[in-house]
């Protein structure tokens, strides 16, 4: 009798484990679909333009221009996509949210500077590789771009608004040249309360370095964080990570029109100059083509 009762519970156990496991693989896969439609979410726009946004600082998949939160961000977007509808209105239209029939598709990325938790980013999405007879393609920070020249124009663009490389073009601005030596994404908050901790501590405290004394403070943070801490109030009253926040929208604030405008310089040259492959490194590669006062901060404050 006891034997045939441990059968039963055994049988039970395996049962009720099946389940789980099913549960949990249910769930799993849920998990990963939900998370594919919220990096390949398109929509058709008024202007019948494949659209997709991607905004690192929230979770939520982003639906519309309309569902933008950064007011900064979404004006960014509609500036560039009336830009290229008013030079581009004979291009057949997408239908519904599918991007399968569309001339025209329009990737809009955020980087913020920091983003909400620890975890890693996915990586940015790139540019498609089955278009063929593309006369143009264009390489930089700010865009990428694949054009085919046509009286029926294609148009492939992944538009970065990154806030780091918006601290980055005011460091090359002001006169700087730091050597780059790791890509501009976005920094966990922990790292980045870690160099608002340290720049308060050792550049407005003056706290003393002990007996190991510490790399200068350029080698200790990057040269586009530190343009930002050092354009910040230098106050202790609060935490300075949030007061380094704040200076992060001003700059947004004041350099967003310059910012959207060499990005519309940028559209422009694979259309006008001719070269089939153009690459930009930074913003000083474009002095040519752009008036940078007009995106330089001179004053934040």
């Amino acid at each position: 009798m006891a034997k045939q009762f441990l059968e039963k519970i055994k049988a039970k156990l395996r049962y009720v484990v099946t389940i789980g496991l099913s549960v949990l693989t249910v769930f799993v896969i849920y998990k990963v679909f939900r998370t594919t439609q919220a990096t390949e979410v398109w929509m058709c726009n008024p202007n019948g333009y494949a659209i997709r946004i991607i905004d690192d600082s929230v979770t939520s998949e982003v639906r519309s221009i309309k569902a933008v939160n950064d007011p900064y961000f979404k004006s960014f977007i509609t500036s560039l996509t009336n830009y290229i509808s008013a030079k581009f209105s004979k291009t057949k239209p997408c239908q519904g949210n599918s991007r399968e029939e569309s001339r025209i598709n329009l990737i809009f990325v955020r980087l913020p500077l920091v983003t909400s938790g620890d975890e890693p980013l996915t990586p940015l999405p790139g540019l498609p590789t089955s278009r063929s007879n593309i006369t143009c393609r264009l390489d930089s920070p700010w865009v990428q771009l694949a054009i085919r020249r046509s009286s029926s124009p294609i148009i492939d663009a992944v538009f970065v608004w990154n806030e780091r490389q918006f601290l980055l073009d005011q460091v090359l601005l002001s006169g700087q040249r730091p050597s780059l030596t790791q890509p501009l994404i976005p920094l966990s908050n922990r790292l980045f309360q870690q160099y608002a901790a340290d720049y308060a501590g050792s550049e407005i405290m003056r706290s003393p370095s002990g007996e190991n004394p510490q790399p200068s403070i350029s080698k200790r943070i990057p040269a586009d964080v530190l343009w930002l801490f050092r354009h910040s109030w230098q106050s202790t009253r609060g935490p300075f990570s949030n007061i380094a926040q704040s200076a992060m929208r001003k700059t947004v604030e004041q350099s967003a029109n310059g910012y959207t405008n060499l990005t519309k310089t940028l559209v422009d040259q694979c259309f006008t100059s001719g070269k089939t492959e153009i690459r930009y490194k930074n913003v000083l590669d474009l002095q040519q083509i752009f008036s940078l006062d007009q995106y330089r901060i001179n004053q934040l404050y």
